[in-house]
């Protein structure tokens, strides 16, 4: 009986501890499992480092490979203090979210956001607030951005300054990748000096009162393209290798002056476009080899106040160099059209000696 009593025990425990251990393994593979976001599982030290700093305070980083997916929501400046200071995106969301005024990022390398266009992943957001008011006063600048869908993208980001940038996108067909710097409802900025290399269109949309200068765009989709935009001064750009230089749309009161637009591409290269849009100065800029039309105007809704002054040189388009699209055209819109359409067989005359010399 008593040996009896022993054997039941020793079973009784035996199948206890394969009751616990069966339990341990399944916690296991359930903790294995989780998919919880990047910000919800690990920290980073630049993360820390901007919690734990107060505001107004300069972060100097070393060379080295950092996480990304960092969120600034307190004025602070965040700065590479040696070449090869990287920031990694590790390949979702965006690599720097910026939610607050006077925030600087200089000397830095980021590269590998996700790649959602429907959350616009990009290298660096910077996101003012509908209810809030806008953020104001933020600086990117001598940063290189690899590998991310959108480079820069502004969202109710005013009087802020985007500067000496070089910008590309992911290696993806044109339509797909994302935009090289991108203005939403942003106003009174400058964007100067950035060269946007294979990206897709560098856009100005619902914006206003922004100086785009002396930026060097190249084998992108759209140069630089206006959507329900005003008082934008656009001078002394570089475009070229594009699909499209620049285009006007719904957008007046702005003024471009000594650009240059070369080589636009595709079967439907255009140098410059104006849909819907008035008082626009078009003033010495530039046009060479463009393939399909130098300038197309869809139509301006006071044409009378809208002046273009084009420099056209081997313009080797197999049909026209300024191509005028109205559905309806008043006496003025005809006085106007006429006046272009003199211009510019007047500019193709004297171009043709010219052709050899700037294909």
């Amino acid at each position: 009986m008593r040996y009896f009593f022993l054997i039941v025990s020793f079973i009784v425990s035996l199948y206890a501890a394969d009751e616990t251990f069966s339990y341990d393994v399944q916690a296991q593979d359930k903790a294995r499992v989780y998919t919880g976001s990047i910000k919800e599982t690990r920290r980073n030290p630049i993360q820390d480092a901007i919690d734990n700093a107060k505001e107004g305070s300069i972060i100097k980083l070393k060379a080295g490979v950092y996480e990304g997916n960092i969120v600034i929501q307190k004025p602070i400046s965040l700065i590479g203090v040696e070449e090869g200071v990287i920031i990694d995106g590790l390949g979702a969301g965006s690599i720097v979210t910026i939610q607050s005024s006077y925030v600087t990022l200089k000397n830095l390398t980021l590269r590998n956001s996700g790649e959602r266009a429907d959350v616009l992943d990009a290298a660096i957001n910077i996101n003012g607030d509908a209810s809030k008011g806008a953020v104001s006063q933020c600086e990117v600048s001598n940063c290189t951005i690899l590998d991310s869908l959108l480079g820069i993208n502004m969202e109710i980001a005013n009087n802020s300054l985007i500067q000496n940038n070089y910008i590309t996108s992911k290696d993806y067909d044109l339509g797909l990748r994302g935009d090289g710097i991108r203005l939403w409802y942003s106003n009174d900025n400058i964007v100067r000096k950035n060269h946007l290399y294979r990206s897709r269109d560098m856009v100005v949309w619902y914006s206003h009162g922004n100086t785009i200068e002396e930026n060097l765009g190249e084998y992108g989709r759209y140069s630089l393209h206006f959507m329900y935009a005003g008082k934008n001064y656009v001078h002394n750009n570089v475009y070229q290798y594009n699909s499209v230089g620049i285009f006007f749309m719904y957008s007046n009161d702005t003024i471009a002056t000594g650009n240059v637009v070369k080589s636009a591409v595709g079967a439907t290269g255009i140098g410059i476009g104006f849909k819907d849009a008035t008082n626009l100065r078009l003033k010495i800029t530039r046009l060479f080899t463009i393939r399909k039309v130098c300038i197309s105007i869809g139509r301006l809704l006071n044409p009378i106040r809208t002046i273009l002054f084009a420099t056209i040189r081997s313009c080797i388009t197999p049909k026209r160099c300024i191509f005028i699209r109205c559905a309806k055209i008043t006496w003025l819109q005809k006085t106007a059209s006429w006046a272009i359409l003199k211009i510019s067989s007047t500019i193709r005359e004297t171009s043709k000696s010219l052709k050899t010399n700037f294909r």
